[in-house]
């Protein structure tokens, strides 16, 4: 079984249900352990701006699926929790990205691992300290707690809640 580090995100209808449903699918799979969720913070809108703020949370798994099967079964989820792919960085119902996955560096067509952006993005990292900040990011040489503090990005990450009630 592999460490695997996810980012959930949505800023489209009700986005503490969306992400409550999301990670019950992660919770239902047999190939998959959550093994911790991080609290929920409210963001604003990377790359695209002009949108609805994010709900944004960080949770671990250890899974037995290859990473290319874990990148349907995430496009799986984004498409059950009613995701419409459109507008790149555009709004969406939920979106779930694979951040790390052990100490993989993988570059396919459709995978990067560690995630292109993770180190780019505050909203991502500042769950993902809360819940792992010593974890080394494979093929940067830092902890997660070091790439928040060099994180060049400055957008808005505040608190919202503990504990989200998964469904």
């Amino acid at each position: 079984m592999e460490t695997v580090n996810l980012g959930l995100g949505s800023n489209l209808g009700n986005k503490e249900l969306n992400l409550s449903a999301a990670i019950g699918f992660f919770k239902r799979n047999k190939a998959v352990d959550v093994v911790k969720i991080s609290s929920v913070y409210r963001t604003e809108p990377w790359g695209k701006k002009d949108q609805a703020e994010f709900l944004n949370l960080v949770f671990q798994i250890k899974t037995s699926m290859v990473p290319e099967d874990l990148l349907k079964f995430c496009n799986e989820v984004e498409n059950k929790c009613g995701r419409m792919k459109s507008i790149k960085w555009g709004p969406r119902t939920v979106d779930v990205d694979i951040l790390t996955y052990g100490d993989m560096i993988l570059s396919l067509k459709d995978l990067t691992i560690p995630h292109a952006f993770l180190t780019e993005r505050r909203f991502v990292l500042v769950p993902f300290a809360e819940i792992c900040p010593d974890c080394v990011i494979p093929g940067k040489n830092v902890t997660v707690k070091q790439a928040l503090l060099s994180c060049p990005e400055r957008g808005r990450v505040v608190f919202y809640k503990k504990e989200i009630n998964v469904k």
